[in-house]
C-alpha cells in the first residue's frame, strides 16, 4: 500500500496476489533446528567485481531456498495463541 501511495494511488489494493494459507496446526520443538544452517547466498568473485558490472549477489535455486524456508520460525503463530490470563483477569 506503501509502494502504492509513493506512486500516486490511493494505497487501496484490493487484488489477492497469493492465497492465505492458515499456518499449521502443528507448533513444537524440531529436534534439528538449532543445527540448521543458513543457506548462503552465491556471490560473484571479487576479481570479476572489479572488471565488469555484473551482479554480486545470485538467487538461491529451488532446493536451497526450500531448505532455507525450513529454517522459518513462524513468528506469525504468536498471533493465534491464546493469551495466558492472570490470577486477577478471571
Amino acid at each position: 500500500m506503501a509502494v502504492d501511495r509513493f506512486l500516486g494511488g490511493m494505497g487501496e489494493i484490493d487484488e489477492s496476489l497469493a492465497p492465505v494459507e492458515p499456518p499449521g496446526a502443528w507448533m513444537g520443538r524440531e529436534e534439528d533446528f538449532p543445527r540448521r544452517h543458513r543457506t548462503m547466498t552465491p556471490c560473484a568473485e571479487k576479481e570479476s567485481r572489479l572488471l565488469s558490472f555484473q551482479r554480486v549477489l545470485g538467487t538461491l535455486d529451488e532446493q536451497a531456498a526450500v531448505e532455507e524456508s525450513r529454517r522459518c520460525l513462524q513468528c506469525d503463530l504468536r498471533l493465534k495463541i491464546t493469551p495466558v490470563k492472570f490470577r486477577g483477569e478471571y
